[in-house]
């Protein structure tokens, strides 16, 4: 016997799930049966909606036809006499079947109940906060902005967690793996579009692993030399560099790390070499730069002015399009002759996959609000972040455009990690 056409099934799909017949049958059900959600009306059509690919499993299952009026309250007592579908032999299979079925479509109500009551009462308890850097770096500093502002706008507190290695592949593995449940989180950067073009094999699928929270701000960055470098121009520090090919050094905060890519992306517009020597984070790198152990290293300009001002380090070049206000007597790298050279850093917040979309929605309304208070903007600002807030959804398409850039960028430099 061929399945007859559900009426419902035809018609919910591509329907809002406030006009969606079946979506509406399922809040009655959920209604006239409060003890399948812990005593509770349900009244939001998106949980409601979870309901959804049940009622189309058990429509091609018992090849029953229903009109929009029956609802699933009568679907269930169609279900109860399905019986008259099968021969006297499978009757008790068929009984079994409804049995499960039904089972099946509480318990889907039920858990859309309870993740709908999750996201209300989330956070319960303190969240951690990944950074797959060394404490002391631009993400670092990030991080710390928006746990303060997250703890006090959403009452549990924000951990920081210092996940340095592998230029952040190695914290970015562990907040993929980590329960989806929204207590574990990942603030990255840019730097999250480097590895799948890096790595050979890498543990986590950026595209597909995560879930997207918000963009958080955007910046450029500075490249910054040891005073004790004889040069004082970008001129004369590639002309030094063309000299003694492979002999100046850099630090970074890892292999596949923003800094990392920046310098990548130099050495092939200006065609020169230098020598990669990655750490734990941008913290260390800085340090490293200050002490002379390396020649130079490009990070984000705004937390590094003060060494600028001191005279700890030099700086050369700006890698944005325009000039920083901060340091307006700077040039950039393309206006200093390195043409077509920009680049700028973006950090962001993400969860694991899976996470519900919920808690996803609730952390992102709390990013958006914090984004907008005096004091984070002014932290961000005078660091030279420009907060970039943004939806879940906007986060993920930058994510894919930014894969796709930096894939053939770093594919056609024959950049891999080491």
């Amino acid at each position: 016997m061929s399945p007859r056409r559900c009426a419902w099934h035809e018609r919910g799909r591509g329907i809002p799930a406030a006009e969606n017949p079946a979506t509406l049958a399922a809040g009655r059900l959920a209604s006239a049966n409060p003890a399948l959600c812990g005593g509770r009306r349900v009244d939001d059509d998106n949980l409601i909606a979870r309901a959804l690919p049940i009622y189309y499993l058990v429509c091609a299952r018992l090849r029953i036809e229903l009109t929009p009026a029956s609802g699933w309250i009568e679907l269930c007592s169609a279900l109860r006499g399905s019986n008259r579908l099968v021969s006297d032999n499978n009757r008790s299979i068929a009984a079994l079947l409804v049995s499960k079925l039904l089972n099946t479509t509480c318990l889907v109500v039920a858990l859309a109940c309870s993740l709908g009551a999750a996201a209300q009462d989330y956070p319960a308890k303190s969240v951690r906060v990944i950074v797959p850097f060394a404490p002391g770096g631009t993400s670092d500093f990030v991080a710390r902005i928006f746990a303060s502002a997250l703890s006090k706008e959403l009452g549990q507190q924000y951990v920081i967690d210092n996940r340095g290695g592998a230029g952040g592949t190695i914290g970015a593995d562990l907040a993929a793996k980590s329960p989806p449940d929204g207590y574990s989180l990942l603030l990255y950067n840019i730097a999250m579009a480097f590895g799948p073009a890096l790595y050979t094999t890498l543990p986590y699928d950026p595209a597909s692993d995560f879930a997207g929270v918000s963009s958080l701000g955007s910046a450029p960055s500075v490249l910054l030399v040891n005073p004790s470098l004889p040069v004082r121009s970008l001129a004369e520090f590639l002309a030094l560099a063309r000299a003694r090919p492979g002999e100046l050094n850099y630090g970074t905060g890892g292999v596949g790390s923003s800094g990392h890519l920046a310098v990548e992306l130099l050495q092939s517009l200006a065609k020169v070499k230098f020598t990669h020597v990655p750490y734990k984070g941008g913290g260390p790198a800085f340090a490293a730069t200050i002490s002379g152990e390396v020649a130079f290293l490009i990070e984000t300009a705004g937390p590094v002015v003060p060494q600028i001002k001191s005279g700890r380090l030099r700086a050369l070049g700006i890698t944005s399009a325009q000039r920083l206000p901060m340091l307006a007597d700077v040039p950039t790298i393309a206006e200093a002759g390195v043409k077509d050279y920009a680049y700028t850093t973006w950090y962001a917040l993400w969860a694991p996959a899976k996470t519900p979309p919920a808690i996803v929605n609730r952390l992102n309304q709390a990013v958006q609000k914090v984004s907008a208070l005096p004091d984070v903007r002014t932290s961000l600002q005078n660091s030279g972040i420009a907060p970039d807030p943004s939806t879940p959804a906007q986060l993920d398409e930058r994510v894919r455009s930014e894969l796709a850039k930096w894939n053939k960028i770093i594919r056609e430099a024959g950049i891999k990690a080491q």
